[in-house]
């Protein structure tokens, strides 16, 4: 999967000899800024849209699944199984668990804010120190990168 901006996310397969073919794409609201796969699923950063989950089960046909508003603009975004990290610009890094559902039309799921970690600047990339793990580097503007131990985020009222 690709980010292509305000075009959405293209979907490619690597061909016969190493070649690119393009399976999709699909249009989002907002600008696709970063992209994370994960079994079925792919998580997409989609600017001042949050952030957009996508069923790519069959990846020559990918559907929105799940939307979480952004707080600012969603820059950049880490999977870590059920649990989704979203660089959230001045709302800092986002933490996120993803509930899969069945619904009557095929699988959803829904997306709970579990936690919040402020930054000194804009949060613009994510990655995880390890999977499975606690610690997440957060690149923060012209700030450098910073280190946050994920067992401690902010909790959110009301949730």
């Amino acid at each position: 999967a690709v980010a292509e901006e305000e075009s959405g996310v293209r979907f490619i397969r690597m061909g016969a000899a190493g070649r690119p073919t393009s399976l999709s794409s699909i249009h989002l609201d907002g600008s696709a800024r970063g992209v994370a796969l994960g079994a079925d699923r792919c998580h997409v950063a989609a600017g001042p849209a949050g952030l957009i989950v996508l069923d790519v089960a069959d990846p020559a046909a990918p559907r929105i699944v799940a939307k979480l508003p952004s707080a600012d603009y969603a820059r950049g975004v880490a999977l870590d199984g059920h649990r989704i990290l979203l660089a959230d610009g001045n709302a800092g890094l986002r933490v996120v668990e993803m509930v899969e559902m069945q619904e009557t039309r095929g699988a959803g799921a829904a997306l709970r804010l579990e936690g919040v970690f402020r930054t000194a600047r804009p949060a613009n990339r994510v990655s995880l120190v390890a999977p499975g793990g606690t610690l997440a580097l957060v690149a923060e503007d012209s700030a450098g990168i910073r280190l946050f131990d994920l067992s401690r985020p902010e909790k959110v009222p009301g949730f």
